[in-house]
């Protein structure tokens, strides 16, 4: 271990002997100076000699210094300087508030470290507690879910779910070939009836004609029978008269009894009677012949009449048959018209349900994708960073549960005890009294628990900047290194933060005490002493050397060597620690990742170098003369007396 004393003292001004006043007279020392210009000039020439014997690199080779993924120890620790001290009266309170449930000790007690001196009521904490550990079980279950995918029962769930997709876009396609097959057969029904229907029309309209033509013929008939019948009874009538005319003159004739002849037979009487019973007889003859005739057209005019009101009754009957074959036409034309409607719908209805089932069954298979395929790696980071901040909640809220518990820090004698069972007790941790540099105590916190007396421990107050204070809880370990005593390392623990500040030369600190666990010989109150607070630890963590990390949050990266390929990795990390990052995931121990680029220049004119001035360079200590040109090249210049730096060789 470096020595403290020697890292903060200030360098020493070697010179090649004492210091004696020049007493030369002025010619000398104008030689000397003279001599000391020549001896500047001779080492600038020289320098410059062995640059340009040197030269440029003729070629540069990249080999990255890498270092290998390690499980270990992570700690991020907070330093500050204080002063040893003997412990005086120390003030003890539990680290947060709540309601006392215990006192384990009292007035006059010895405790020894570690020794309970009363509880809290632990139930909020407990239930803070309980809250974090389900918070992790859940977040390390779906790191567990991400990390080994699908469960033998989820497959079969994923399969059966893609099975039934698959089922409903068959049964969806097949309601549609059913709507559209009904959609023909319907088209192919409405289409014969409506063709139906017009040939029926046809048919019934080419009768109607024929039965008008019909009509037209039998009331042309009826016509001349008409005409006929009028003539005929003409000669019926003419013969009727010539038959009454026939009869008068046989009776005038007195061919007949009662006529006017008296009925007495002449010689007229005999030559005329013959003859007119003769034209009587014709002419009954003819009309006999004539009424027959005349009867014989009227039946015939009858019979045309009757035709003409039969046809007439056909095409009345046609007529309405055709209104009626109309009306069939319209019926079929509009169940046509409403079944294309209703199936197209059907058709669209079946369409848009195989849709739907098509596009759910392209839905499972994307989510069976999505199920089956390996975590991305952000889903997996933010699962790791999950489980990792849910742990912490779990390790605070367990230190929460812990902390109802206060423990003796040190042992000594109870002083003095104000907590009663049922009070509520504020928080804070422990709290020393002040003291100086040689041990003298001042009050101590008059609000505390207890306070403990007769300690017989040492105790070291430090100052911790504004940032450091907030990082730094009462209990937490610490190791001690002493000026005086290099080598020795002293373990301690921090016993109390002020909650005041103190402001010396407008620099604000808080003022920390830590007592030490065990003692050593040779340490005494007033020693210096320079303090290592371990502020948080993962004992075995993965782990890589802070220079390897980049970026931050989301979008930290390390850069693995695969091969001879350098592959920039995304990592989840957890605690950031003083030489070391803990590796949540990402990373699996023995990977081997870049530190630095590490350029080294070939070798050219027997030596190696990057270009820069060689190491280990000659420096004159001297009167006056140049300073060192050395160490490495880092600190170039000209040092009064040798004065400017640290010597390359120490």
């Amino acid at each position: 271990m470096t020595d403290l004393a020697d890292r903060t003292a200030p360098l020493a001004v070697t010179r090649s002997g004492p210091v004696v006043p020049s007493r030369l007279p002025a010619r000398a020392r104008r030689r000397k100076g003279w001599l000391n210009v020549l001896l500047a000039a001779v080492l600038a020439g020289l320098v410059a000699i062995g640059y340009a014997s040197i030269g440029r690199p003729k070629a540069t080779t990249s080999t990255p210094r890498t270092t290998a993924v390690v499980l270990g120890v992570v700690q991020s620790t907070v330093t500050a300087t204080g002063n040893v001290a003997v412990a005086g009266d120390l003030a003890v309170n539990f680290t947060t508030a709540g309601k006392l449930i215990e006192v384990a000790v009292a007035v006059g007690d010895k405790v020894t470290r570690g020794q309970v001196l009363g509880r809290t009521d632990p139930f909020t904490p407990q239930g803070n507690l309980r809250t974090a550990q389900a918070n992790l079980a859940s977040a390390q279950a779906r790191l567990v879910q991400l990390q080994t995918g699908l469960t033998p029962d989820e497959v079969a769930q994923t399969n059966i779910s893609l099975q039934q997709a698959a089922a409903q876009v068959e049964s969806a396609n097949a309601s549609l070939a059913n709507a559209q097959t009904n959609a023909a057969q319907n088209a192919v029904s409405t289409q014969t009836a409506v063709n139906q229907a017009l040939a029926t029309m046809a048919t019934d309209q080419n009768q109607l004609a024929m039965d008008q033509n019909q009509l037209v013929i039998d009331q042309n008939a009826a016509n001349d029978y008409a005409n006929q019948q009028n003539a005929a009874q003409l000669v019926v009538d003419a013969d009727q008269a010539k038959v009454t005319a026939d009869q008068a003159k046989q009776f005038a004739d007195g061919c007949t009894s009662g006529g006017s002849g008296g009925g007495q037979t002449t010689s007229t009487t005999t030559s005329v009677c013959p003859t007119n019973a003769f034209v009587l007889q014709q002419d009954q003859a003819k009309l006999s012949q004539d009424q027959a005739a005349l009867n014989a057209v009227k039946s015939n005019a009858t019979a045309a009449n009757n035709a003409v009101t039969s046809g007439k009754a056909k095409v009345t009957s046609d007529q309405a048959k055709l209104v009626s074959d109309q009306n069939a036409l319209t019926n079929a034309t509009n169940n046509q018209t409403a079944g294309q409607l209703k199936d197209q719908q059907s058709i669209q209805s079946a369409q848009f349900a195989a849709n739907n089932a098509a596009l759910s069954y392209q839905s499972a298979v994307a989510a069976a994708q999505v199920k089956v395929a390996p975590p991305k790696v952000g889903d997996l980071a933010a699962a790791q960073a999950s489980v990792a901040s849910a742990q912490v909640s779990v390790e605070t809220a367990q230190k929460a549960v812990d902390d109802t518990t206060l423990l003796a820090p040190a042992d000594g004698t109870v002083a003095t005890l104000t907590g009663v069972v049922g009070q509520s007790v504020p928080g804070g941790g422990a709290s020393a009294a002040t003291t100086n540099a040689q041990g003298a105590a001042t009050t101590a916190t008059a609000s505390a628990f207890l306070t403990l007396s007769n300690l017989s421990t040492l105790q070291i107050k430090a100052g911790l900047s504004e940032t450091d204070s907030s990082k730094v809880k009462v209990g937490q370990p610490a190791t001690v290194t002493l000026a005086a005593l290099p080598g020795v390392g002293l373990a301690a623990h921090v016993a109390s933060i002020d909650t005041t500040a103190t402001v010396v030369s407008n620099v604000v600190t808080y003022n920390a005490v830590l007592l030490l666990d065990r003692t050593s010989d040779g340490v005494k109150p007033g020693m210096t002493a320079a303090i290592s607070i371990v502020i948080a630890e993962r004992p075995s963590a993965l782990h890589v050397p802070t220079a390897a990390v980049r970026g931050t949050g989301s979008n930290t990266t390390v850069t693995v060597m695969n091969g001879t390929q350098q592959v920039t990795t995304p990592v989840v990390v957890g605690l950031r620690g003083d030489e070391a990052v803990e590796i949540v995931s990402g990373l699996k121990a023995g990977d081997l990742v870049v530190v630095s680029s590490g350029v080294t220049a070939a070798a050219g004119a027997g030596n190696t170098n990057t270009g820069r001035l060689p190491t280990g360079g000659a420096g004159a200590g001297g009167l006056g003369g140049a300073g060192a040109v050395g160490g490495g090249g880092a600190v170039p210049g000209a040092g009064a007396g040798g004065g400017g730096a640290r010597p390359a060789g120490r």
